[in-house]
Formats: C-alpha cells, sequence, structure tokens
C-alpha cells in the first residue's frame, strides 16, 4: 500500500510538470496539427477510392502515421526524466530518499503514458466526424487505439532508459530516436532476407508489426505478450542503469 502511495506521488508531482511545461502544449498542437491535416487530406482522397471502406482508406492510414509520428514525439517527452535529476545532482537524494528504484520508474512511465494518452485522445473525434456519414467499425477503432497505447508505452520505456544513459537530455531524446528507429529497421531487415525464420524474427521484434494486426481490428494473444515482453525488458534495463548509477 505504502508503494502505491509512492508512485502515484510520484505520478502526480510528473504530470503537473508536464502540464505546466511548454513543450506539452507544443508538441500537442504540432501533432494535433498534422494528424488533422493528413485526416482531411485522406478524407478527401477516400472519395476516389470506391472499392475500400472508410477503416481502410482513412483511419488506418491515419492511426499508422500517428504510430510513426508518436516514435519521434515520445522521446521529446521523456528526454528529461533522469538526465535532469542526474545534470542537476539530484539523483543522489532520489536513491537515499525511501522511494524504491521501481516506484520512480513506474511513477515518471504512468505519468507521461497519461500525457500522451491526453495528447492522443483528441484524435478520436475523427470517427466521429465520419459517424455523422454513417461509419459504424468501431471495433477497428477500439483496436487501433489500444495499438497506439501499447507503442507509446513501448517508446516511453525506451526514452525512460534512454534519460538514464546521459545527463544531457538533448542526447537522451537522440539516443532513444536512435534505438526506436533501429527496432523499426528489423522490418526492413526481415524483408530483404531470404531466410523465413529470420523474416519472422524481425517482424516480429517490430512494434509497427504487431501494431498492423491491431489496426485490422485483430487482438491476439502474441501481440499482447510482445508489448508486455518489450515494456518490461526496457524495464528492467533502466533499473539496472539506475543500480548501477547508485554504486
Amino acid at each position: 500500500m505504502k508503494s502505491f502511495f509512492r508512485v502515484k506521488t510520484i505520478v502526480g508531482k510528473e504530470f503537473s510538470e508536464f502540464l505546466w511545461s511548454p513543450m506539452f502544449f507544443i508538441l500537442t498542437g504540432v501533432f494535433s496539427l498534422i494528424i488533422g491535416f493528413l485526416f482531411y487530406n485522406y478524407l478527401i482522397l477516400s472519395k476516389e477510392i470506391t472499392n475500400l471502406s472508410v477503416s481502410y482508406s482513412v483511419l488506418r492510414p491515419i492511426y499508422g502515421n500517428m504510430n510513426l509520428l508518436l516514435l519521434f514525439i515520445v522521446p521529446l517527452l521523456t528526454m528529461n526524466s533522469f538526465s535532469e535529476e542526474i545534470s542537476k545532482k539530484t539523483i543522489d537524494l532520489l536513491f537515499m530518499s525511501r522511494v524504491k528504484d521501481y516506484e520512480l520508474i513506474l511513477g515518471k512511465i504512468i505519468a507521461t503514458f497519461l500525457i500522451v494518452f491526453l495528447m492522443i485522445s483528441s484524435s478520436l473525434i475523427f470517427p466521429i466526424i465520419l459517424a455523422f456519414a454513417g461509419f459504424t467499425d468501431w471495433g477497428v477503432v477500439l483496436t487501433s487505439f489500444l495499438g497506439i497505447l501499447f507503442c507509446s508505452l513501448c517508446y516511453i520505456s525506451v526514452g525512460v532508459f534512454a534519460s538514464t544513459l546521459t545527463k544531457n537530455n538533448i542526447v537522451a531524446a537522440f539516443v532513444s530516436i536512435g534505438i526506436l528507429l533501429s527496432i523499426v529497421m528489423l522490418v526492413f531487415t526481415a524483408n530483404t532476407s531470404v531466410n523465413p525464420l529470420i523474416q519472422q524474427m524481425g517482424l516480429y521484434l517490430a512494434p509497427a508489426y504487431h501494431f498492423e494486426y491491431l489496426s485490422r481490428g485483430t487482438l491476439n494473444n502474441f501481440g499482447i505478450v510482445y508489448f508486455i515482453s518489450f515494456f518490461l525488458f526496457f524495464f528492467s534495463l533502466t533499473k539496472f542503469s539506475l543500480e548501477r548509477r547508485a554504486c
């Protein structure tokens, strides 16, 4: 119970700092502007496509681009997670407090996740607009939005880990983007391989591959296992990195 309240306190602190930061409003504005522009263009283009439903011609591309955009936005949100603490040397005070490493990591991840959720929730206006024209495929909307949340959680875990490696927040952001792009490149590596086993392994290790299933309205067990495993892997790396700094 004490652990829960400590995590809750950290989440509240981090979340309020995000809301008072100009970075959040700038990124949210840029994100909304880009996604809104893409939605308008896909909607206009869909009028010329008669063999595809609105889900495939408008919503799936929108959520796909949203996922790609978050790959660059999330590292900007997480770059100060621990790098700022390291830079200001306040990380030592945290190590000496009663807060456990996992509580600190979890609190920062949850706070960033809530911010990302707040940022992308505006995209729900798109299917609502389409509903006035007769759109009813809400299953695709639900699984696609769930896929965005899963991918965001993975990106956040990578970003928080990268922020423990350096005291420079800009470097942390670039390291995070570099790691995420390297993982994305697994899809292209898999597609160019002639070995079926390497192809399947490369595809399975990429978040975009599992997001593709969710964007089709398919919720499967191996995708959920992948996202959980991805998150726990980088959560463990973050904890290990902090433990090394505490030594």
